[in-house]
C-alpha cells in the first residue's frame, strides 16, 4: 500500500464491495476496508463468496479484509483465505461491541481481562502465519471494565 492519506473505516451494510468500488473510483489512494467478516463463516467456507471483489478495489490504496472470531485456529484460516482472495492485509476487529460479537466472544469483548490471553494468542498467530500485514482496529477500553477521568486527563486501560 502506497502512503494513502484516507482510510475508509469498516462498516457493516456500508463498505460492500459495490460502495468500495465506488469509493476506488474516486481515489486510487484510499485504503478501503471490508465490512466485519466472521471468521467462523470464511474459514468453513469452499470458495467464500463474501471475499469477492473486484480487481480495482485493491489498487495501489489497499484492500483490508477485517475479520472478527475468537478461535486463534478459525481467525488464522480465515486469514489465510483472505491472503489467498488478494487482500492486501487483514484488520482483527477488537472494536465492535454489538450483542453479536459479545454473544460470540469476539470484537471488543477479546479486550477483557480475562480474554486477553486469548487475543495475544490470535494476533502472534496471525503475524506468522500469514505474508500480509495485521493490524487490530480497538477502542478505548470496554464499559464498566475501564474508567476515564477527563479532568485529570488519566486514562486507565493496559492491554497486556
Amino acid at each position: 500500500m502506497a502512503n494513502p492519506r484516507v482510510s475508509i473505516a469498516p462498516l457493516v451494510d456500508i463498505t460492500t464491495r459495490h460502495f468500495r468500488y465506488l469509493l476506488r473510483l474516486v481515489s486510487r489512494r484510499v485504503v478501503l476496508h471490508t465490512p466485519m467478516l466472521a471468521a467462523r463463516k470464511v474459514a468453513a467456507s469452499s470458495s467464500p463468496s463474501i471475499l469477492r471483489f473486484h480487481a480495482d478495489e485493491v489498487d495501489s490504496g489497499g484492500l483490508v479484509a477485517q475479520i472478527g472470531g475468537d478461535s486463534v485456529s478459525t481467525v488464522v484460516r480465515a486469514a489465510q483465505k483472505c491472503e489467498a482472495a488478494g487482500y492486501s492485509a487483514i484488520n482483527l476487529n477488537l472494536g465492535c461491541p454489538a450483542k453479536s460479537a459479545q454473544g460470540g466472544s469476539f470484537g471488543a469483548t477479546l479486550m477483557l481481562p480475562d480474554k486477553r490471553r486469548r487475543l495475544l494468542r490470535i494476533v502472534k498467530a496471525l503475524n506468522e502465519e500469514v505474508d500480509i500485514p495485521v493490524s487490530c482496529k480497538v477502542r478505548i477500553g470496554v464499559d464498566e471494565h475501564d474508567r476515564y477521568l477527563l479532568g485529570a486527563c488519566r486514562l486507565h486501560w493496559v492491554l497486556c
